[in-house]
């Protein structure tokens, strides 16, 4: 626009009119003779300016409309870059913690590998010990095993005797029932004959209250004693033969009683026996002092043979 306004007064410099009141004749006539062809050139020149202005205009508006556009896609992409930044920052944040997280992380493997070569170097010190410790271990584990074996028989010996023992009791156990049921018999047979006695009591019971009420009468006094003057030598010998019955058969209870508590003293004994023999077994297993290690297979043998 400078451009074409600076070639406007330019024109006009150039074409300037001559001034009123001017005394140069051929000038003026000069003048008068050319003013209408330099007004249409000025005209020509003003509409040629005026429509170079408008498109310059146009063209100045376009530019501006394109920088306006682009103006808006630089700050679309600058808050693109922004965001950019932000999440670079955010990652590079994170990145540092990571890196400090690493950074300890690599402090104490170096740590742990100045504890691995320090052990390392104490290491033959160590398997030397070892193998000492595994030798004294070897050996408690032979002596254990021995003492183990001398268990083992001790236990035989103890299992068989267990076994010579039940099969006694069996026996007693069945001698025991044998006694039980002849005691029982024993008990039933005395219970009849006391029963017998009874009746045989409440019959001479009743005969001797029959002979204080017939002392009145003497005839019948006198044939009272006839009678029995003549049963009374039968009726005593039947009386002696039912007490020495009852005799015998208490004298043979007594017995059974007498063999039946001989029987239960001697399988108390032979169980004091068999406990005490047990307790003697224990207490020389703890003397022998086995190591746990190697008492846990004896334990394990006994429990099965146990069950």
């Amino acid at each position: 626009m400078s451009v074409v306004l600076g070639g406007r007064s330019s024109a006009m410099h150039r074409v300037a009119p001559p001034a009123f009141g001017s005394s140069d004749p051929t000038s003026a006539s000069t003048g008068s003779e050319d003013g209408p062809i330099e007004l249409e050139q000025e005209l020509t020149e003003a509409k040629t300016g005026r429509s170079a202005m408008a498109a310059l205009l146009e063209a100045k508006a376009d530019e501006i409309e394109k920088n306006h556009r682009t103006l808006q896609e630089m700050d679309g992409r600058n808050r693109v870059i922004s965001q950019s930044f932000e999440q670079a920052d955010r990652e590079v944040h994170s990145l540092r913690g990571e890196c400090k997280k690493l950074a300890d992380l690599l402090e104490r493997r170096d740590s742990e590998i100045e504890d691995l070569r320090e052990a390392k170097a104490h290491s033959g010190e160590v398997s030397e010990k070892l193998a000492r410790d595994l030798a004294a271990r070897d050996q408690q584990l032979a002596h254990a095993m021995e003492n183990l074996a001398a268990q083992k028989t001790t236990f035989d010996k103890a299992t068989r005797d267990v076994e010579i023992l039940r099969k006694l009791n069996e026996q007693k156990d069945m001698k025991i029932a044998a006694l039980t049921k002849e005691k029982s018999r024993l008990i039933e047979r005395l219970t009849q004959l006391r029963a017998t006695t009874a009746a045989k009591k409440a019959r001479t019971q009743r005969e001797g209250r029959a002979e204080r009420e017939a002392v009145r009468d003497p005839g019948v006094l006198n044939a009272v004693k006839t009678a029995a003057r003549r049963a009374s030598a039968p009726v005593k010998v039947d009386r002696c033969g039912e007490g020495d019955d009852l005799g015998e058969l208490r004298r043979t209870l007594a017995e059974a009683n007498r063999e039946l508590g001989q029987l239960r003293r001697a399988l108390v004994l032979e169980r004091q026996a068999h406990e005490a023999t047990r307790r003697r077994g224990n207490e020389k297993s703890v003397e022998d002092r086995i190591t746990p290690q190697a008492l846990n297979p004896w334990k394990i043998h006994v429990s099965r043979l146990r069950e």
